[in-house]
């Protein structure tokens, strides 16, 4: 069987998710053969920019113009799961429909722009049973884990300030697909901390 995958969003976050989704080895079309399919296909897009969906469809939905949907409820309606990639002052709405539509939801982080939004958000996917995950692809940095590794050694001091910087003059650090370099190259993004009193 394979998942019919929809979009909501399709921009640099929303990109990323379907590459990484089309390459993974236990979905993409590596052990298709196997199954006699791949195990999940990115069947429908919508984003308020039609050429940028279009754009999506193209590279990640085998080029079928069928695939750019015309809102939440037809990428909701056509799909298993969705992926909401959208501004974060735009996820309630759409996870609502996808979690009471019963489809899994994967929400791009953060949830929402206040704590209560957040709440809500959670609630709704609770009281909907359905399967649910936050993306937090910073989890996994490099310097994320220094910090972690350093916030866990009280001989070290009490925090007062954490920061982060990008080199110059790498276009924040991406590439044209929205990865970030390997640790220790250029625009690798390094934390800053200061202990001691705020």
């Amino acid at each position: 069987m394979t998942v019919r995958v929809g979009f909501l969003g399709a921009g640099l976050i929303g990109r990323h998710h379907a590459a990484s989704l089309g390459a993974a080895p236990s979905l993409g079309a590596a052990t298709a053969s196997d199954r006699g399919g791949p195990a999940a296909a990115v069947v429908s897009v919508y984003d308020p920019d039609t050429e940028r969906a279009r754009a999506f469809a193209r590279d990640f939905a085998g080029g079928d113009p069928a695939a750019v949907a015309a809102g939440v409820d037809e990428v909701v309606a056509r799909s298993d799961a969705v992926y909401g990639c959208t501004w974060t002052s735009k996820h309630p709405a759409p996870v609502a429909r996808v979690a009471e539509a019963g489809r899994a939801v994967f929400c791009e982080k953060p949830l929402a722009i206040d704590l209560d939004g957040a709440r809500e958000m959670v609630r709704v996917v609770e009281q909907a049973g359905v399967t649910n995950q936050v993306g937090l692809v910073l989890r996994s940095v490099p310097g994320f884990a220094v910090v972690r590794h350093l916030l866990s050694r009280p001989e070290a001091g009490r925090l007062s300030t954490v920061g982060g910087e990008t080199a110059p003059g790498d276009g924040g650090g991406a590439d044209g697909n929205g990865h970030r370099p390997r640790p220790g190259a250029a625009g690798q993004r390094r934390p800053r901390l200061r202990r001691g009193r705020p």
